[in-house]
Parts: C-alpha cells; sequence; structure tokens
C-alpha cells in the first residue's frame, strides 16, 4: 500500500514538474525581449558597443517594440552580428530576465594599410574599415596591396608580432619593387630588408645589431642605413 501511494505520488510530481516546464516555456516564448547585454573586446578592435545595438535594431525581426521571444532568431542574430565591419565572431543567447546577450570578439588589427584609401588588415587578411575613426597604434604598410601580395605581406607582419622585440620597434614597412624596407621607432636608421627569403635570420641579425648599437651607444645616428638583403650579411651605410 505505501509502495503503491509512493508510485502515485512521484508519478504526480513528474506530471506536475512536465506542466511547470510547458507553462514556462510558454511564457519565456510569449514575453518580450527586456532588452540587450553586449560584452565587446573593445580594446582589441574597431567597434562600440552603441554601435552593434544599433546595426541589431535594423533587423526586421526587432522593427517592434517588446518582441516575443519565439520570434527572435539567434542564429541570424549571430550571422548578422558576423558580417558587420571589424566582428570576428558573435555569439547570441538569452538570459533567464529576458535580456538577450550578446559576446562579441572583434577582429584585432594586424597592420594599417596607408593610402589613397586607409584601412586595417587582421592576421587572417581580412580588411577592417577604420570607419569610427579610432586612433589604433599598428604598425603601418606603404606599398601596392593586391590579392597575390596580401598573404605574403600579412605573414611578414606576424612573423614580427611574434617577437616582442619587433612588436614594439616595428614602426613602418616599405615594399618597392618587392623590396621590403623597415623603419623602426627607436632607431634612426632605415632597414632594406630585400625579399621575405630567410627572414627569421634576417630579423635575428638586425635584433642583435640594434641591441648591440643600443648597449654601446655606438654611433647611431651616423648610421643611414642596414642592409639585410644579402644572406648572412649586415651591410652598414653611413
Amino acid at each position: 500500500m505505501k509502495k503503491g501511494l509512493r508510485v502515485i505520488l512521484l508519478s504526480f510530481f513528474v506530471v506536475l514538474l512536465a506542466f511547470s516546464s510547458i507553462f514556462s516555456n510558454k511564457r519565456n516564448a510569449t514575453r518580450g525581449v527586456t532588452g540587450v547585454l553586449i560584452e565587446l573586446d573593445e580594446s582589441l578592435g574597431l567597434l562600440t558597443k552603441a554601435s552593434i545595438k544599433r546595426s541589431l535594431q535594423e533587423m526586421n525581426q526587432f522593427q517592434q517594440d517588446d518582441v516575443p521571444h519565439r520570434e527572435v532568431n539567434l542564429l541570424s542574430i549571430e550571422d548578422h552580428i558576423k558580417s558587420l565591419n571589424g566582428v570576428e565572431n558573435a555569439q547570441a543567447f538569452f538570459y533567464p530576465d529576458g535580456v538577450l546577450g550578446l559576446k562579441v570578439q572583434s577582429r584585432r588589427p594586424l597592420y594599417e594599410v596607408v593610402g589613397p584609401q586607409s584601412y586595417f588588415v587582421d592576421a587572417y587578411g581580412i580588411k577592417i574599415e577604420n570607419q569610427l575613426k579610432f586612433d589604433i597604434d599598428a604598425p603601418i604598410y606603404v606599398g601596392p596591396l593586391n590579392q597575390e601580395v596580401k598573404m605574403e605581406v600579412t605573414d611578414l607582419f606576424k612573423r614580427f608580432d611574434m617577437d616582442n622585440f619587433y612588436r614594439n620597434e616595428l614602426d613602418t614597412i616599405i615594399s618597392v619593387d618587392q623590396i621590403y624596407k623597415l623603419k623602426l621607432k627607436s632607431y634612426p636608421f632605415d632597414v632594406v630588408l630585400g625579399s621575405s627569403k630567410s627572414l627569421n635570420q634576417k630579423l635575428k641579425k638586425l635584433k642583435v645589431f640594434c641591441i648591440y648599437k643600443s648597449a654601446n651607444a655606438q654611433d647611431l645616428d651616423e648610421i643611414r642605413e642596414i642592409s639585410l638583403q644579402y644572406d648572412g650579411q649586415v651591410i652598414v651605410r653611413k
């Protein structure tokens, strides 16, 4: 008898829980979106929470007030945000209180292309327009940048970015007839890198040269140019 009562009570609670879940789902589906909370790594890119929210409000599903949850397509929101200039990834979800949550990962500018139309490029070779005119501390590239050379140039900047010394020192890369020239922040001379061939060896030699000259305060102002164009050689021109 007691065992049968326990079974009946257990069944009752299971049914009650099921009805409660169904009721809760229906209530959540009909309730409106109570707000938007955006998480953004603003320090890495060219975005603001305000610009993302404005773009979100332009979507068809947000053209009316008090939009019900059931009419909100989270996947389409993610796709829309990902398509925005400077966005690398986005995740949309609902908080329990009805607030729409957005986690947005911005694209990190690796270098700035300076020319008639200036813009930034990230580590994947993706173009980022500086629509908000942010002041971004990124090294500069001057020269042609068509699709054929973009990945080589991007890989070159990535190699500099991997080294703490060059990440802090690299100011500009100039490309003339497929010959790369460098300008460093703390050293007055120009650097002729040549091609990207034997790059690791060239960068090691240049760093050793710069650090040695700085440590010994030797005639830095007298040096006009350093050439690494020829394998295994560091040629100093005064």
